[in-house]
């Protein structure tokens, strides 16, 4: 990954600090408090998932928005660059270079 992407997702982090303590509070603080733990395994595999899944999905959603906003900014550079060809006159609007269709006949 690079420094954009590990800079995307400390900021993702960062803003999702407070929710995150707030589920994990609610969806294992509260649990346990109530004696949850007792219940053994259940509540293990209960805790892995919540304690895993919110940063995948976070580090899963920064690399995708990454990945499309790269593609977005490569499709508007090649855009911007072919209708800088057509207002040049280097090529029709049909993609065609004007150097390969000589001169029209009459």
């Amino acid at each position: 990954m690079n420094r954009t992407l590990w800079t995307r997702v400390g900021r993702a982090f960062r803003r999702m600090a407070l929710p995150l303590i707030s589920y994990y509070g609610i969806t294992l603080a509260v649990p346990l408090a109530n004696g949850a733990a007792q219940s053994g395994g259940a509540f293990a595999t209960h805790a892995l998932l919540v304690l895993l899944v919110p940063p995948t999905a976070l580090v899963v959603a920064c690399v995708a928005y990454s990945t499309v906003s790269a593609l977005a900014a490569t499709c508007h550079a090649l855009i911007a660059s072919a209708i800088a060809l057509v207002t040049a006159g280097s090529i029709d609007e049909t993609g065609v270079s004007r150097s390969t269709h000589g001169s029209p006949s009459k």
